[in-house]
């Protein structure tokens, strides 16, 4: 007892140097056999009394080592379970109290000087932190604490500030206190929300929030959701940002106070507001007040607690807060049925204003945070139908006129040409779209003015604004208004018209094709009443024009191809309508088109870029139009309702008149190239109208539509896109245009094309289909890759035996040129074999469809080739090894690349013949490359990927002959060299106790795979040699496993699960009906023999190594396929008659 009282006596002494007292202390807390009592009290007390007598011969925080270990020893202390019941006095709580601001001027110094605490700084925080987390955490404690409100909300809002300079600090983010001090942030919050509940006087924690704590709370709340400025993976920022909402909500709108939320932006229709209700709205003007000061930071940036705050932070923070704050003011009050939409809309406009001083335009923050706050809580009043059309009406319109004067002073200005803009002008257009009708002109003048320095996400927006105002006037039967309103803003913009985006006439179209008769009627002359304005301005003597006529014109023909009118029918139109129809394509022949055509060669050059393309769309629009008509014999056919084309032998190409022979325009300009393409296109259609047309003109034609893009350049456009409109053609993409017209006509052209039409297309076709799959991936743009995925992916258009000879034999051009380097020209001629088909005596392919399909194939070639294969195939390893060292494989990613494509290809519908070319040149592939060297570049997985596509392409190409009976077809291959080959490529099992990849394990069951169809259609085939093939290789298996006796080593494992897979194609072609004796036979004998020989081998090898063998993992695997060949030998001796069981031994 006596040391007990020493050891106390000896802390209270200060004659005793204090690091002896500190270390004194630390032996008391830790010593479990002291029994001082009442230990941790006497322990925090002393502390506490030494802190706070050093505390007062100093100003401010100063770091001291001693009092880094007093802080130590505090936290130490009071966050020791036995600590539950420690009381903290008066002093004790001033301390904490003058220690946190301390802390927080400290921090606050740091920041603003741009530096940070030191590792003893740091270390002191720590300890002091941990101090706050027992207190706020023990219930004892933290009730002396927080006994009062405003003693909890200092604390509070100490802590958030501190809170506030780390989050501020990015280097601070990983410091062992910043854990610490983001928990007691959580801990204080929770307890801020539990006293918040607990208070009746709702409008007095509204007032100290607003005082105290808002502005602090909302930073906190920005820079923790936001995982740029905070970025921690420890923290549960979700649940910081939890406990300030719940903070925020509770305070500010408790459903007492919301409910009586009396509107001053848009006073409520009723009498006079009771004194009471009076008072409560000044409590939402002090919200109003405190954040509109706030906002002020906007401009120069801010001090919160005397901590500088960045004003892009401040914008951050308002932006994020406001739409919060709507949005739980209307989850208030969303069940209060005595409060009008005006009283909430007049909320969120009082809230909007914040950004805006009161009586000033100019905003306390940019236009563009404005606008992006103006659009999120925008989607607030969507979410929460706010905005009530009728009741709006019925009070005299205050919402449709305040949107009329947001749209006026803010929304139409040129500053706001950004995605967040037009989002909102959407938004208001959904709500009411009166509001945009008086507008309506400035909005689309705002989405079509030319400009380069808008965002993709601003096109975006763009975009679905005009698509939706479209679908708006469509459904209001109001096109004509709509068409009027576009023509007018076309004119005014003149030069500064941009592009008509292609989404937006593709909704045009739609509108159009179910637009009333009389409206569409109506829309027409509105067209040509502009047109013969334009008419009239382009044959002044100037020469002059805009890039208003040609975004006209495109309208124009828009409306032409998707009017009822070209819906017409015979069954839906009378003779007075199909009249009026005829009268109308003359009218545009004759005073719209011919004008412009023969005042085009004297306008100038820049005049003659627009007024040239909207002449030739313009010819386009008309020609399809009557070409549909004449399809449905609405209006006579005849020739004068065409606009004639000319060929003009210079510029190999079509031309609306002979004034326009050698224009230099024409030439130079793609998008005018583009245009005469699609004139030519639409000159073939005609011509096969037709029972009897000019043949070099047709050639003319197709010659003109097939001069494809030098293929060497195809990779240089592999990222060049097109987006479908013909007005944004130009020098880079139009071969990604041309490509996508040729193939979207393909099925009507390709049976007429010659073969060296054929063969361009074809060359064209394969090689975009070779480039990477890295290619622009949207849904409005298309590239040479896309465009050939398309042909790819119509599988009537290849079953076309042209077209698919031509594919066939550019394919195996290809790789014959990425393989040639493997072999000394043995093989050669696989790749370059080409295929007979039927053609007429001009040269080009007949349409006769029983021809077409066909293909003939050479059968002395063919077997020639075969040959030339299996020579190759038995070649000694040895002798391929001297070849690779003279060969080695280069890349082969582009072997593997056109195969895979290859493999996509409609195989069932190919002919014969090119279903055994596909099979050869696999194969070819397949032993060339695994018989040769490889290099440094090429590593053996890249050599077992390119086989593994060579040998599932001969898979599929078997299965369809299989499937289809065309086993005349297999007579040319040489199946024994395909067995031996197929069966030495299988890879053994390893001996180690490692697994394949996925790569081989792949390769290994395609190879099977292979083996076993081999098998089975060449005892289907007609051909005996194949069948002996079959039998032969088996018999060599039998052969090798009688030989085998006390053998286990991986090559006798290979040969009974080759057996195994023989086997089993005999079982599945023995159940099959309609087979050949000779087959049949043939199947009997291989499983017959096969019986004996594993007979043989279980009693031989099996049981007389089971003991010692029986741990080796070959051993293993061989006893497993020996199982499995017993047990299918079982189900396939019940398949062979007793009769022919008998003749065998």
């Amino acid at each position: 007892m006596d040391g007990i009282t020493s050891s106390y006596s000896k802390l209270r002494n200060s004659d005793i140097p204090l690091e002896e007292r500190i270390e004194l202390s630390r032996q008391i807390f830790n010593n479990s056999e002291c029994i001082l009592p009442n230990k941790n009290q006497l322990l925090v007390d002393w502390s506490c009394q030494e802190l706070g007598t050093r505390g007062k011969k100093r100003d401010g925080f100063k770091v001291d080592e001693h009092e880094t270990e007093l802080w130590k020893i505090l936290s130490e202390v009071l966050n020791d379970p036995e600590s539950e019941q420690i009381v903290l006095r008066q002093k004790n709580l001033q301390l904490l109290f003058r220690e946190l601001d301390e802390v927080r001027n400290f921090l606050g110094k740091y920041f603003s000087e741009n530096g940070g605490p030191n590792k003893m700084s740091q270390d002191r925080l720590l300890s002091v932190f941990l101090c706050f987390q027992a207190i706020s955490k023990n219930p004892n404690m933290s009730m002396t604490l927080f006994n009062k409100l405003e003693n909890l909300e200092q604390y509070l809002k100490g802590i958030l500030t501190c809170f506030l300079v780390v989050l501020l600090q990015t280097d601070l983010h990983t410091a062992k206190f910043v854990k610490v001090l983001s928990h007691v942030v959580v801990i204080v919050l929770h307890q801020y929300n539990t006293a918040q509940h607990q208070q009746f006087a709702q409008r007095k924690i509204f007032t100290n929030l607003c005082e105290k704590l808002l502005p602090l709370l909302l930073l906190v709340r920005t820079v923790v959701k936001d995982e740029k400025l905070f970025h921690p993976q420890d923290f549960n920022r979700d649940e910081i940002c939890s406990v300030i909402d719940a903070a925020v909500i509770t305070a500010l709108f408790h459903k007492d106070l919301a409910s009586n939320y009396i509107p001053t932006a848009i006073p409520r229709q009723q009498s006079e507001p009771s004194p009471k209700k009076a008072k409560l709205v000044n409590s939402y003007n002090q919200l109003f007040d405190v954040l509109e000061s706030f906002a002020k930071g906007c401009q120069d940036g801010t001090d919160v607690e005397g901590i500088p705050v960045r004003s892009d932070l401040v914008c951050q923070a308002i932006s994020t807060s406001l739409p919060f704050l709507l949005e739980n003011f209307l989850k208030a009050i969303q069940q209060d049925r005595k409060l009008d939409q005006a009283t909430k809309f007049s909320f969120f406009i009082e809230l909007y204003n914040v950004t805006t001083p009161k009586g000033s335009a100019d905003g306390l923050i940019p236009d563009v945070t404005r606008t992006e706050i103006l659009s999120k809580m925008l989607n607030v009043i969507v979410d929460f139908d706010v905005y009530q059309i009728a009741e709006d009406n019925a009070n005299d319109k205050p919402i449709f006129k305040w949107f009329l004067s947001l749209l006026e002073n803010g929304l139409l200005s040129k500053s706001h040409h950004t995605a967040v803009g037009f989002h909102c002008l959407d938004i208001i257009l959904k709500l009411n779209h009166k509001i945009i009708e008086n507008s309506l002109e400035t909005v689309l003048a705002k989405c079509f003015v030319k400009s380069e320095e808008e965002s993709k996400e601003s096109d975006k927006a763009k975009i679905e604004l005009l698509c939706n105002i479209v679908e708006t006037y469509s459904k209001l039967q109001q096109l004509e208004n709509l068409v009027t309103s576009l023509l007018k803003v076309f004119n005014e913009l003149q030069n500064e018209l941009g592009t008509i985006p292609s989404d937006v006439l593709t909704k045009l179209s739609r509108s159009f094709e179910h637009c009333p008769f009389n409206q569409t009627r109506n829309i027409l002359q509105v067209f040509l009443d502009e047109m013969k304005e334009k008419v009239q301005s382009i044959e002044q003597e100037d020469g002059n024009t805009d890039l208003s006529t040609e975004g006209i014109s495109i309208l124009f023909v828009n409306f032409l191809l998707n009017s009822s009118y070209s819906a017409a029918d015979t069954h839906g139109l009378d003779q007075k309508k199909a009249t009026s129809l005829e009268k109308l394509v003359q009218n545009i022949k004759d005073t719209i088109i011919t004008p412009i055509v023969k005042a085009f060669p004297r306008l100038k050059k820049n005049s003659q870029k627009t007024v040239g393309f909207a002449t030739l769309f313009l010819i386009h629009g008309l020609n399809s139009l009557v070409l549909f008509l004449h399809q449905h014999n609405v209006i006579p056919t005849s020739d004068d309702h065409y606009v004639k084309l000319l060929w003009d032998s210079k510029e190999e190409a079509y031309i609306p008149d002979e004034t326009w022979s050698g224009l230099p325009i024409l030439k130079k300009n793609r998008r005018l190239r583009f245009c005469m393409d699609l004139l030519a296109v639409h000159r073939v259609r005609c011509l096969l109208l037709k029972q009897d047309f000019d043949q070099n003109e047709f050639d003319h034609l197709i010659n003109c539509l097939y001069s494809f893009q030098d293929p060497q350049t195809i990779p240089e456009l592999s990222f060049v896109s097109w987006n479908f409109n013909p007005s944004c053609v130009n020098n880079v993409n139009y071969p990604v245009a041309h490509w996508s017209l040729v193939s979207q006509y393909a099925a009507l052209l390709i049976p007429y094309c010659s073969e060296n039409q054929l063969q361009k297309f074809a060359e064209f076709m394969v090689g975009t289909l070779v480039l990477q799959d890295d290619q622009i991936t949207t849904d409005n743009l298309v590239t040479l890759h896309q465009v050939s995925e398309n042909i790819l992916k119509d599988g009537e258009l290849l079953s076309l035996s042209s077209l698919q000879a031509a594919v066939v034999k550019q394919f195996w051009k290809l790789l014959g040129e990425c393989v040639g380097q493997l072999d000394d020209d043995r093989l050669t001629g696989v790749f370059t074999w080409e295929v007979k088909t039927g053609q007429g005596q001009d040269g080009t392919h007949e349409p006769d469809e029983a021809n077409l399909q066909s293909g003939k194939i050479d059968t002395n070639i063919a077997i020639s080739l075969a040959q030339a294969i299996a020579k190759v195939m038995n070649e000694p390893q040895k002798r391929a090894r001297k070849q690779s060292k003279r060969k080695r494989i280069g890349d082969l990613s582009t072997v593997v690349h056109l195969v895979k494509v290859l493999q996509r290809l409609p195989c069932y519908k190919f002919t014969p013949s090119n279903k055994v070319r596909c099979i050869l040149g696999s194969l070819a592939c397949d032993v060339l490359i695994g018989k040769a060297g490889l290099d440094e570049k090429t590593g053996p997985a890249q050599r077992l990927a390119a086989q593994l596509s060579c040998r599932e392409i001969v898979s599929t190409l078997i299965q369809s002959l299989l499937q289809q009976r065309e086993f005349s077809a297999w007579q040319v291959i040489d199946m024994a060299s395909l067995l031996h080959w197929l069966y030495h490529t299988i890879p053994k099992r390893n001996s180690a106790k490692t697994s394949p990849s996925n790569l081989q394990s792949k390769f290994m069951n395609t190879s099977k795979e292979l083996l076993r169809l081999a098998v089975i259609l060449g005892m289907k085939s007609h051909s005996k040699a194949s069948l002996a093939a079959v039998v032969d290789f088996s018999e060599e298996l039998v052969t090798s496993l009688t030989n085998s006796a006390k053998n286990t080593n991986p090559e006798i494992v290979r040969c009974v699960e080759v057996l195994v897979i023989i086997v089993s194609a005999c079982i599945e072609f023995l159940d099959q009906k309609g087979k050949k004796t000779s087959s049949l036979r043939a199947g009997w004998s291989i499983i017959s023999k096969t019986a004996v020989s594993l007979t043989s081998f279980t009693k031989d090898t099996l049981e007389e190594n089971a003991v010692s063998h029986q741990q080796e993992e070959s051993y293993v695997e061989l006893e497993n396929n020996v199982m499995r060949l017993s047990a299918i030998l079982t189900r396939a001796m019940g398949l062979i008659p007793e009769s022919e069981l008998s003749k065998n031994e």
